[in-house]
């Protein structure tokens, strides 16, 4: 399963080092293409897709936004995986072959930093 649930005082010790929240995604993956580092995707960008896992498990376990009091983080190596599995376009593979590994080496930096974060906004409210 892509999607890792967080309540940030029962969930932490389990958590993935590769889970991200979607906003940490697509912050990094936009400053990747500002920076030129990798070129705009073929076709949707890997934050939108991990947005749709995240979708995609609220539809499945009839979870909604306002009923939803946990995190939502994707698990950016597992769908980094299943998409490398099933991409066939030579384009999408381009992409993902330079996204991935910088992806995947910062993870569990931004994971900390974001976990960080919505620890203290936790417990600022």
């Amino acid at each position: 399963m892509t999607v890792c649930k967080i309540v940030p005082e029962e969930v932490i010790p389990s958590l993935p080092s590769t889970a991200l929240p979607v906003t940490t995604i697509k912050f990094f993956e936009e400053e990747l293409y500002k920076r030129g580092t990798i070129p705009r995707p073929p076709g949707m960008p890997f934050w939108f897709i991990a947005e749709q896992e995240i979708l995609t498990y609220r539809w499945q376990t009839g979870k909604t936004y306002d009923t939803e009091q946990e995190f939502l983080w994707v698990d950016v190596s597992k769908l980094l995986e299943r998409l490398e599995s099933r991409y066939n376009e030579l384009e999408e593979r381009v992409y993902l072959t330079k996204l991935g590994p910088l992806l995947r080496k910062a993870a569990p930096h931004l994971s900390a930093l974001s976990l960080a974060f919505n620890v203290h906004n936790s417990n600022t409210k």
